[in-house]
């Protein structure tokens, strides 16, 4: 049988199953002192790691749709924030008030107010360190359109004719990015949930899946000999702890 070369945890769930099967066909030989190596424990474990798994697939739609609509949402922020400066320049409000709308606006697109600066490091060796005041999370975004919906509702001056910047229109706006996001921050706690328990019946040291798929193997290597058939078979089937990402993996 050819070496396995694919990863990931459905691949991973698929050589755990093998692994049994072929453990299974060695019959009465087959026979750890571990309980958690026996078949029936192996299969209990499988069990349960394929539930976590669906589990994760039950909870990720209501992510990924709430996700796509917060990003279509957040497209209109950019765009709104230049036609608020615009306008703002456009009514001749004061200097100090443009001013202060263009650094917010600034922050909404993610620009530098200024060219980043090498730091000195301590000692004689000096450490270049970038600081990068690009501010683009969802988050941060929403408190930057709120201090800009803020300043414009304060000025009489601000005048806009066209409706959807208008002091309302942004306010309205304002209440739709607040609750999209907090459908995706709603949407993945849940998730991250499920993604938690899946991650701990696969990787949890000692107990996972993972690693009790290398300790068969290493029972197996140490009851049958290195270079034995036995061990042969298991040898191939490859698996191997991973750092995860509770959002992404």
């Amino acid at each position: 049988m050819p070496p396995f070369q694919e990863s990931g945890i459905n691949t991973y769930v698929s050589h755990f199953r093998l692994l049994i099967d072929v453990s299974a066909g060695f019959g009465a030989a087959y026979a750890p002192s571990r309980t958690d190596l026996t078949i029936t424990a192996l299969e209990t474990k499988l069990t349960a790691v394929r539930a976590s798994i669906d589990a994760v697939a039950a909870k990720l739609p209501a992510y990924l749709i709430a996700e796509s609509v917060r990003i279509e949402e957040f497209y209109k922020l950019k765009p709104l924030a230049v036609r608020i400066r615009a306008t703002a320049i456009n009514c001749n409000l004061p200097v100090a008030v443009v001013n202060q709308i263009k650094e917010i606006v600034r922050k909404i697109q993610g620009r530098r107010a200024r060219p980043i600066i090498p730091l000195e490091g301590e000692g004689d060796v000096a450490t270049t360190h970038y600081i990068s005041v690009a501010q683009t999370s969802y988050d941060s975004q929403i408190t930057h359109f709120r201090d800009l919906v803020a300043i414009v509702a304060g000025q009489t001056g601000y005048t806009p004719s066209a409706t959807d910047i208008k002091v309302p229109a942004l306010q309205a706006q304002l209440e739709r990015f607040i609750e999209f996001n907090d459908d995706v921050l709603a949407a993945s706690v849940p998730l991250k949930d499920a993604r938690q328990k899946r991650n701990e019946l696969l990787y949890e040291p000692g107990t996972g899946m993972i690693d009790t798929a290398l300790a068969v193997k290493g029972y197996v290597k140490g009851t049958f000999g290195s270079r034995s058939a036995q061990y042969r078979e298991v040898s191939h089937i490859p698996f191997r702890n991973k750092k995860i990402n509770l959002l992404t993996d």
